[in-house]
């Protein structure tokens, strides 16, 4: 089921498949981040930006530099988050990864971005006892 979170400028909606992900070998480990922007006829590309926030503290590791999300050329864009290739996924025992996206035309020109989003995706390593 997917959960909405509010846009920002230059967004129609953005979605979160799985809001709780663990990394390790337990499931699931993965979740599918959802885009539609408001003006698809401009919109080249979607880039997203993570970093990893303990769940107690203050503390986060550095923004990643950007990853280009799928485009579906029709306003919609994908990308699939993996735990386990989450830069710093382990750096805190329970943490939050947030996120936030910013929607560039065919020049690379900054034309929407998304809030940051400070509680995107629960992440937590697995503990289960694998047989």
């Amino acid at each position: 089921m997917l959960t909405p979170l509010g846009p920002g400028p230059g967004f129609v909606s953005v979605e979160i498949v799985d809001a709780k992900i663990y990394w390790g070998s337990c499931k699931p480990n993965k979740t599918r981040i959802v885009a539609k922007v408001e003006n698809p006829e401009v919109v080249f590309s979607v880039i997203i930006f993570v970093r990893v926030k303990d769940a107690f503290e203050e503390d986060y590791t550095p923004w990643t530099t950007g990853n280009t999300m799928q485009n579906h050329w029709n306003g919609t864009f994908t990308y699939w988050l993996t735990a386990n290739t989450t830069e710093g996924h382990n750096h805190y025992k329970n943490s939050w990864i947030q996120i936030q996206l910013v929607a560039t035309d065919d020049m690379g020109e900054v034309i929407g971005r998304t809030q940051i989003y400070p509680n995107a995706i629960s992440l937590s390593p697995c503990l289960g006892i694998m047989p």
